[in-house]
């Protein structure tokens, strides 16, 4: 994920970029095609870039959530393992326990 100072600094190209948008197709409105078509092709080297940008980080944030979700599912399954041993360790600790007092009333 981009930090918040880069994440401001492509809100800014991409207001520039829209701005240059916004003058080019009012340029080519008026007839001005020479400087619209400057302006517009500046908009589109601005705002392509960081559209294909954003989408490597939505896909790369999508990978992080999955892994970080299957992660936490992982550690989950483990706590409910642990907590399913639980009642065999009990049972044991019944039986051992039995069997300590049977063979203490038979050494008395």
């Amino acid at each position: 994920m981009p930090t918040a100072r880069t994440q401001r600094y492509l809100a800014w190209a991409a207001v520039l970029g829209t701005l240059f948008a916004c003058f080019g197709c009012g340029l080519y409105a008026s007839n001005n095609v020479r400087v619209a078509t400057l302006f517009l092709v500046v908009a589109w080297l601005i705002l392509v870039p960081i559209f294909i940008y954003l989408l490597a980080v939505r896909r790369r944030s999508k990978r992080v959530v999955r892994q970080t979700l299957q992660q936490q599912e992982e550690q989950r399954q483990r706590e409910l393992d642990a907590l399913a041993s639980v009642p065999n360790l009990l049972s044991k600790d019944q039986s051992s326990r039995a069997d300590d007092a049977s063979q203490s009333e038979k050494t008395v």
